[in-house]
């Protein structure tokens, strides 16, 4: 069932909520159609993270994303760092109003356009319809490219479906980053799994350098850190540890799987997804070496190591057509 109700105890946001007898998903449509909780019925574990005493604001449009909530569930899109994106090639009609979905004074035409920092989307409100009592659609606009992205949450059994769909309403190709930003409350306990044919993985980014610098490679599961010590990547580190770490798996991704399994009761949180579709596999792990919180993420990705304007220069991003529609699917199974 689908029902409707305000964010407790500051009634800022209206949030949804889908529930079944295994699964229940609430979600904030007016702050970047975020999924602020994911309860596990039948064991009562609330997957997302979600610190106490943190109320959730509307963010300013083009600031960072930790100096707000920094918990949930967001979609991150067009790029995951901020950077600047040329579009020298895009007529100046391209971006007008009747594609951003802002009224007013015409648009000068820009050379470059600033992506802010995790993307723009997790920062404006989005549109929302009831599909049926287990399937609730989201929509927004994006206010920087002529692009139109959908969301689509059907809840099954023990299973969540996502269905995404971009339209790019320009009339030329744009280079493109999406990837879901699901922030997993962290125990010690938790190991995540990823498919035997992973071998190698890359950093984007890690605290103190304990795994290099961006584009350095490590073996998966059990990693040499810059100070000779052998670390078990899988594992989740201690709270307070210090660590913070993000990184890819080397492409190519040969098999769409990802979960994280929780060691002393068995319960698992697990992607599947086409690699055709998501080819790249970001994984973050927070012991508190970034702004002092413990929690980890998965993030299936259409581009390589954060960074649009890298990744496209690199061939390693999506690109959407000209007038096109891209689609694809990823599910979520709790177990």
């Amino acid at each position: 069932m689908i029902t409707y109700g305000k964010v407790e105890p500051f009634d800022t946001f209206d949030k949804v909520t889908l529930e079944n007898e295994r699964l229940r998903l609430q979600i904030l449509p007016g702050l970047g159609g975020k999924i602020c909780s994911l309860l596990n019925k039948t064991t009562n574990r609330e997957w997302l993270d979600r610190p106490p005493h943190r109320p959730f604001r509307m963010p300013q449009m083009g600031s960072l994303w930790e100096e707000w909530d920094r918990c949930g569930w967001d979609e991150l899109f067009p790029s995951i760092d901020a950077c600047r994106l040329d579009i020298s090639g895009i007529d100046e009609d391209d971006t007008d109003a009747d594609a951003s979905g802002l009224s007013g004074s015409p648009h000068k035409r820009q050379t470059e356009v600033p992506i802010p920092d995790h993307g723009e989307l997790w920062a404006v409100p989005w549109e929302y319809e009831e599909l049926d009592p287990l399937t609730l659609k989201l929509s927004v606009n994006s206010r920087l490219l002529p692009v139109r992205l959908e969301k689509t949450i059907r809840l099954q059994d023990n299973r969540v479906h996502f269905h995404y769909s971009l339209t790019n309403r320009g009339r030329h190709a744009l280079p493109y980053i999406w990837a879901p930003h699901p922030i997993i409350a962290a125990t010690e306990q938790m190991t995540i799994e990823l498919p035997a044919t992973v071998k190698r993985i890359v950093t984007a980014y890690s605290a103190d350098g304990r795994l290099g610098t961006r584009g350095d490679e490590h073996a998966w599961p059990t990693a040499c850190a810059a100070n000779g010590d052998q670390v078990e990547l899988n594992a989740m580190p201690a709270r307070n540890s210090g660590v913070a770490d993000k990184f890819y798996v080397k492409p190519p991704c040969r098999e769409g799987w990802c979960a994280v399994r929780v060691n002393d009761t068995g319960e698992r949180f697990k992607l599947t997804y086409d690699t055709a579709d998501l080819p790249y596999l970001g994984i973050w792990i927070n012991g508190g070496g970034w702004n002092g919180e413990y929690h980890l993420a998965l993030e299936p990705a259409t581009g390589y190591l954060d960074n649009l304007h890298d990744a496209y220069r690199n061939e390693q991003c999506a690109v959407i057509g000209a007038s096109a529609m891209s689609s694809w699917d990823m599910q979520l199974e709790i177990s």
